[in-house]
């Protein structure tokens, strides 16, 4: 899941790329699907990686409450009622992360997210233990270090952070401003409504 200026950014790549195959007279010769995937798809993807490969800056100075705080606005305001969260925004209870969180409530019409039907729609913002994620990822043996924080990431779903590392839906953003708060909160408006599924 990506906000509109990711989209934005692969469409001015795809666009270029084409036009250069126009100029030099290969565009019809050359294949825009490969390996089950569209061409646009493969440019889209290339877009999200350098995304979380360049941005959001690692050093950085957030307040990711503040930024919360305009997400929500920007949802209300996308959904023209105004949005009461069931908690936040606040900073996330974990032991080693740091995490901003909103938890919003499920809306007339809201898809279900979990088995019982009734789980909240959660944002949060925040840095993952990279030194956890380690040894998570090999064999789960290894010694608890110092915090080393990785870079902020916004993500979606309906769990409050409590741990060392996120597994909901991570939203790929292309800088920690209020402008591309407000297009997470957009996005976040449209789970809500069910207009845009929730990937996992």
């Amino acid at each position: 899941m990506c906000t509109p200026s990711v989209l934005h950014a692969a469409a001015e790549a795809l666009f270029e790329v084409r036009n250069a195959l126009v100029v030099h007279e290969i565009a019809s010769v050359i294949s825009f699907q490969a390996f089950g995937e569209s061409f646009a798809g493969q440019v889209l993807h290339a877009c999200e990686g350098r995304f979380l490969v360049e941005l959001p800056d690692m050093e950085a100075d957030v307040d990711p409450v503040a930024l919360l705080h305009t997400a929500v606005e920007a949802a209300a305001a996308h959904l023209d009622h105004p949005l009461e969260p069931a908690e936040g925004p606040a900073f996330a209870p974990t032991g080693r992360v740091v995490f901003g969180y909103v938890m919003l409530p499920q809306l007339t019409g809201s898809p279900s997210w979990d088995a019982d039907g009734d789980a909240p729609l959660v944002l949060s913002l925040g840095r993952e233990d990279l030194h956890m994620l380690r040894i998570a990822y090999s064999s789960g043996g290894g010694f608890d270090g110092p915090y080393e924080p990785g870079p902020w990431r916004w993500y979606l779903g309906h769990r409050v952070p409590r741990d060392t590392c996120i597994s909901e839906t991570r939203v790929i953003a292309p800088a920690l401003t209020g402008e591309v708060a407000a297009e997470v909160g957009v996005l976040t408006a449209e789970v809500l409504t069910g207009e845009m599924p929730l990937p996992r």
